[in-house]
């Protein structure tokens, strides 16, 4: 296999209504532990924009490291990134 299809990105979008409930962080932390485990992943990727501290908390409690910007339609964006440890070994 490959490394692109060994890598993924997460992306979440939750109303207002249910923000600060932890429902994004526990459904990204499921699905981070899901695809490393069973699609044996290496490195799954997450972007925020700067100004948007909701999504950059939820990306670092999960476990997510901020790598670099990288600019989108113009926009600079954060990048983030975890690695599956034992995919490593």
């Amino acid at each position: 296999m490959n490394d692109i299809l060994q890598t993924s990105r997460i992306l979440f979008g939750i109303i207002k209504d249910y923000w600060a409930k932890g429902l994004a962080t526990e459904a990204a932390l499921a699905c981070i532990n899901y695809s490393f485990k069973n699609n044996h992943l290496k490195i799954i990727y997450g972007a925020a924009n700067p100004k948007n501290n909701g999504s950059i908390i939820i990306l670092e409690k999960i476990g997510m490291k901020r790598t670099n910007k990288v600019d989108f339609y113009g926009n600079g964006i954060d990048y983030f990134l975890i690695e599956n440890l034992e995919e490593k070994l």
